[in-house]
Protein backbone atom coordinates (compact mmCIF):
# COMPACT_ATOMS: atom_id res chain seq x y z
CA UNK A 1 0.00 0.00 0.00
CA UNK A 2 0.96 3.21 -1.20
CA UNK A 3 1.53 6.35 1.77
CA UNK A 4 -0.62 9.34 0.93
CA UNK A 5 2.20 11.44 -0.44
CA UNK A 6 1.31 15.31 -1.41
CA UNK A 7 2.35 15.47 -4.89
CA UNK A 8 4.65 18.19 -6.11
CA UNK A 9 3.45 20.23 -8.84
CA UNK A 10 4.72 21.82 -12.06
CA UNK A 11 8.14 24.36 -10.57
CA UNK A 12 7.29 24.44 -7.07
CA UNK A 13 9.84 22.97 -4.81
CA UNK A 14 11.83 23.97 -1.71
CA UNK A 15 15.79 24.85 -0.50
CA UNK A 16 17.82 22.00 -0.48
CA UNK A 17 19.79 21.21 2.53
CA UNK A 18 23.17 22.50 1.02
CA UNK A 19 21.59 25.70 -0.06
CA UNK A 20 20.57 26.09 3.46
CA UNK A 21 24.12 25.45 4.98
CA UNK A 22 25.32 27.71 2.70
CA UNK A 23 23.01 30.62 3.97
CA UNK A 24 23.83 29.84 7.52
CA UNK A 25 27.27 29.90 6.88
CA UNK A 26 27.12 33.18 4.95
CA UNK A 27 25.29 34.57 8.53
CA UNK A 28 27.88 32.90 10.73
CA UNK A 29 30.76 34.61 8.58
CA UNK A 30 29.14 38.09 8.64
CA UNK A 31 28.57 38.17 12.45
CA UNK A 32 32.48 36.69 12.93
CA UNK A 33 33.35 39.76 11.27
CA UNK A 34 30.89 42.24 13.21
CA UNK A 35 31.46 41.58 16.48
CA UNK A 36 35.09 42.70 16.94
CA UNK A 37 34.00 45.80 15.45
CA UNK A 38 31.25 46.16 17.75
CA UNK A 39 32.78 45.15 20.95
CA UNK A 40 35.50 47.74 19.72
CA UNK A 41 32.82 50.69 20.00
CA UNK A 42 31.30 49.69 22.97
CA UNK A 43 34.94 50.06 25.01
CA UNK A 44 34.97 53.53 23.04
CA UNK A 45 31.58 54.65 24.15
CA UNK A 46 32.34 53.28 28.31
CA UNK A 47 35.76 55.49 27.78
CA UNK A 48 33.88 58.25 26.77
CA UNK A 49 32.35 58.39 30.27
CA UNK A 50 35.32 58.74 31.94
CA UNK A 51 37.02 61.33 29.81
CA UNK A 52 33.47 63.49 30.30
CA UNK A 53 34.32 63.36 34.42
CA UNK A 54 38.46 63.99 33.93
CA UNK A 55 37.55 67.16 31.38
CA UNK A 56 35.17 68.48 33.73
CA UNK A 57 37.84 68.26 36.73
CA UNK A 58 40.44 69.42 34.06
CA UNK A 59 38.56 72.72 33.47
CA UNK A 60 37.43 72.90 37.04
CA UNK A 61 40.92 72.55 38.42
CA UNK A 62 42.36 75.15 35.83
CA UNK A 63 39.75 77.43 37.09
CA UNK A 64 40.45 77.11 40.68
CA UNK A 65 44.43 78.17 39.57
CA UNK A 66 43.89 80.86 37.87
CA UNK A 67 41.92 82.27 41.21
CA UNK A 68 43.83 80.97 43.97
CA UNK A 69 47.59 80.11 41.94
CA UNK A 70 47.51 76.58 43.12
CA UNK A 71 45.13 73.24 42.16
CA UNK A 72 42.36 72.30 44.69
CA UNK A 73 43.01 69.44 47.09
CA UNK A 74 39.79 68.01 47.38
CA UNK A 75 36.26 68.26 45.54
CA UNK A 76 34.68 70.18 47.82
CA UNK A 77 36.78 73.48 47.00
CA UNK A 78 35.70 73.10 43.09
CA UNK A 79 31.82 72.99 44.05
CA UNK A 80 31.88 76.82 44.49
CA UNK A 81 33.14 77.10 40.85
CA UNK A 82 30.50 74.57 39.06
CA UNK A 83 31.98 71.20 39.52
CA UNK A 84 29.28 68.47 39.64
CA UNK A 85 30.80 65.24 41.32
CA UNK A 86 29.11 62.04 39.63
CA UNK A 87 26.08 61.25 41.69
CA UNK A 88 25.74 57.37 42.61
CA UNK A 89 29.16 56.48 41.16
CA UNK A 90 29.84 55.93 37.95
CA UNK A 91 28.68 53.10 35.56
CA UNK A 92 32.08 51.65 34.11
CA UNK A 93 34.66 53.65 36.30
CA UNK A 94 35.31 53.61 40.11
CA UNK A 95 35.06 57.29 41.15
CA UNK A 96 36.97 57.73 43.98
CA UNK A 97 36.57 61.51 44.64
CA UNK A 98 40.20 62.61 43.66
CA UNK A 99 40.53 65.66 42.00
CA UNK A 100 44.66 66.33 41.93
CA UNK A 101 46.13 66.23 38.58
CA UNK A 102 47.11 63.87 37.32
CA UNK A 103 44.10 62.26 37.63
CA UNK A 104 43.76 58.33 36.88
CA UNK A 105 39.85 57.00 36.79
CA UNK A 106 40.03 52.59 37.10
CA UNK A 107 37.80 51.17 34.50
CA UNK A 108 35.49 48.12 36.12
CA UNK A 109 35.91 46.17 33.10
CA UNK A 110 38.19 45.03 30.09
CA UNK A 111 38.10 48.47 28.19
CA UNK A 112 41.02 50.89 29.49
CA UNK A 113 41.39 53.31 32.75
CA UNK A 114 41.64 56.81 31.80
CA UNK A 115 43.93 59.78 33.04
CA UNK A 116 43.95 63.14 32.12
CA UNK A 117 47.36 65.17 32.67
CA UNK A 118 48.28 68.76 33.82
CA UNK A 119 48.05 69.48 30.17
CA UNK A 120 44.45 68.38 29.57
CA UNK A 121 45.81 65.47 27.53
CA UNK A 122 43.49 62.08 28.14
CA UNK A 123 45.03 59.13 27.23
CA UNK A 124 45.05 55.09 28.74
CA UNK A 125 46.46 54.72 32.15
Amino acid sequence: MRANRPAIRGNARGFTLIELMVVVVIIGILAALALPRYNVSAHQTKEKEADVILKQVYTMQMAYYAGHGAYAPTAAELVPLGFDAPAGGMRNYTWTGDVTLPLCIASTGPWHSRQIDLNGFITNC
